[in-house]
Order: C-alpha cells, then sequence, then structure tokens
C-alpha cells in the first residue's frame, strides 16, 4: 500500500529516532571525520540522506562555511 506524504512523514521520523539511539556507536567516528575532513574549506558537499539528518544539520549549522546567495540570477 503506497503512503501518502503524511504518512511517509511519519515512517522515516520513526526510523530516524530509532537510528539516533545509535549515536553513542557513532559520534565518536563522525566527530573524527568532521575533524579530518577539512569541511570548512569545502566548496561543495554531497551528504548521502541515509540517516536521520543529523550530520548534514550539524555540517550546515557549524561547520560549513556559509554558501553564496545564488537565488538572483543577474
Amino acid at each position: 500500500m503506497p503512503l501518502d506524504a503524511v504518512g511517509a512523514r511519519r515512517f522515516y521520523d520513526r526510523i530516524g529516532r530509532l537510528q539516533d539511539t545509535q549515536r553513542f556507536y557513532e559520534d565518536p567516528a563522525v566527530r573524527r571525520l568532521v575533524e579530518l575532513g577539512s569541511f570548512e574549506a569545502s566548496r561543495a558537499v554531497f551528504e548521502l540522506g541515509c540517516g536521520s539528518g543529523r550530520l548534514a544539520a550539524d555540517l550546515l549549522g557549524s561547520v560549513l562555511p556559509e554558501a553564496p546567495d545564488t537565488s538572483r540570477s543577474t
């Protein structure tokens, strides 16, 4: 049975909460990745999106340089 948008969000939010219970195991490796990844000097980052989105939110919130505004055409 296909899910509508609300059902899909509920389903994946539940899975994300379960994935985040593994933080104690993943956090040391993720901290090391961010430490050695030189993200602050990056021109682009592709986050595959195979988790809860926590890594992408952390990178966007505190590690990556602010992206230029490309919404306006010249």
